[in-house]
């Protein structure tokens, strides 16, 4: 199994690799997940598919985020600096860059 790094699963590229990952469960596993600031579909996301983490760009969303998920085993961080902290805690052998224009950059390599 494939483990990865989601990075902009909000968006129309990050919304059909999780698609893929409805299609091929046995083959692949979301483990970090992260967005600029649509916590209630990463919410929904976390529900549904357990990551180990989630990372909200924009640090408002991700404390309201943490506040729902508060009784579940995600551990949830913010800010550009929470993207490069998960890549560097959570294993992954796949990272799908989705954000968009340079913000991308940096994490993915």
């Amino acid at each position: 199994m494939k483990r990865l790094a989601v990075l902009g699963c909000t968006g129309p590229i990050g919304t059909q690799t999780m698609q893929v990952i409805d299609a091929l469960p046995e083959d692949y596993k979301a483990v970090i997940l992260v967005a600029y600031h649509n916590w209630e579909l990463v919410l929904q996301q976390t529900m549904k598919y357990h990551p180990e983490c989630v990372v909200l760009v924009d640090s408002i969303s991700a404390e309201k985020l943490k506040a729902e998920l508060r009784d579940a085993s995600v551990t949830v961080y913010s800010g550009m600096e929470g993207v490069l902290l998960a890549l560097e805690q959570f294993p992954t052998d796949m990272v799908v860059g989705a954000m968009s224009g340079a913000a991308v950059i940096e994490p993915t390599l």
